[in-house]
């Protein structure tokens, strides 16, 4: 067996071979950090002229003109085969010496396997505490009508009620990707506009990547509702039933009252407001979720179900296999989708110099 430095070509033959389903270990993702001024290491394991093992690992300054190594993707790896992981982390540990980095971070993008966590740390694999996180997923290659089908009532009605709202999903395009930035700063999310911006024009051209807004008008949503009450008081003249007609007339107070308040929020706001940011990564047969947002700033319209609800209408439709949720917390969410689950590994680090390792972690 040698260590080497994977072409492109062999590493993508290898991720081929895996059916993976993690975006982080695709070429494009080793193409857009890059491009933010990464070197990128592209290692692995051949015997014989064939990969067994690769990994994309991701460049970044340290102290004392060192660096640290990141693998967020994970290893391409037989976990279950001792030999071939000490080989690799054994191997890595002295290429990492060669290039001055203190501590490779690698995720393993495998379900949670005690006896693995146990391999890895004999082999000076340290596991970082962290809270153990759950990955979802929905399988895709379904219609629509079947998916649907499956969703719980509580899920339906939050999406009912949004489409009444009339909203409009755009395309991002460099024109408008700073609304899509507001609400990502709108919920504390530590991306920046360049950050943005630097992964759509590398994933764009590549067909990696679609960012949408999802937009709403107050003046469609009135319309709307002003339609709503004209069709009650039409019932109302229709019917003899004190009691309907009592409710009916309570219902059009109810959406008066509502126009009302949307009218006086139209006069700060503007006639369109931005209510949801969407970008999906795409990679083989999957569309993953790096940020579905319903927008902070109108807690008043949350959009969450109909957001995620039209990301995977988005897989279905357009043949993916796998929709990646990836670890989101909303457990209702989860719940009412039937999504998938599994608890993935820790993070571990292998360091390099254990001293160097400590400053950094301090240093600013």
């Amino acid at each position: 067996m040698k260590f080497v430095n994977l072409t492109k070509k062999e590493y993508e033959t290898l991720l081929s071979n895996t059916n993976s389903t993690n975006f982080y270990q695709d070429l494009s993702w080793l193409e857009f950090q890059s491009n933010l001024g990464h070197a990128c290491h592209i290692l692995g394991i051949k015997d014989n002229n064939k990969v067994l093992a690769g990994a994309i690992f991701i460049e970044k300054d340290a102290i004392l003109k060192n660096c640290t190594f990141t693998c967020p993707g994970g290893i391409l790896i037989d976990y279950q085969n001792q030999e071939v992981l000490e080989f690799f982390l054994t191997n890595l540990k002295k290429y990492m010496k060669k290039h001055h980095a203190i501590e490779a971070f690698f995720n393993p993008y495998i379900p949670y396997n005690d006896n693995i966590i146990s391999t890895l740390e004999n082999l000076k694999a340290k596991k970082i505490p962290s809270e153990i996180k759950e990955h979802s997923y929905l399988k895709t290659n379904i219609s629509l009508d079947t998916f649907s089908r499956n969703i719980s009532p509580l899920a339906l009605d939050k999406i009912n009620e949004c489409n009444k709202y009339s909203l409009e999903t755009i395309s991002v395009t460099l024109n408008n990707i700073d609304s899509l930035y507001e609400i990502i700063k709108e919920s504390n999310i530590d991306i920046s506009l360049d950050y943005l911006t630097k992964l759509y024009e590398t994933l764009k051209p590549l067909d990696k990547i679609e960012m949408f807004l999802t937009k709403f008008s107050y003046p469609k949503y009135i319309s709307n509702l002003e339609e709503e009450i004209s069709v009650l008081k039409e019932e109302n003249n229709l019917i003899n039933n004190d009691t309907s007609s009592k409710k009916n007339l309570t219902k059009i107070v109810s959406l008066e009252n509502k126009i009302s308040d949307l009218k006086e929020e139209q006069s700060t706001e503007g006639k369109v407001i931005n209510l949801g940011a969407t970008i999906l990564l795409k990679t083989n047969n999957t569309v993953t979720s790096y940020l579905t947002l319903s927008n902070k700033a109108f807690p008043q319209f949350d959009i969450t179900y109909y957001l995620y609800y039209q990301d995977i209408k988005y897989a279905i439709n357009n043949e993916f296999n796998i929709f990646n949720l990836g670890t989101v917390a909303n457990e209702p969410l989860k719940v009412s989708f039937n999504t998938l689950n599994y608890f993935l590994m820790p993070e571990f680090i292998l360091k390099n110099n254990k001293i160097l390792a400590y400053l950094n972690k301090y240093h600013k």
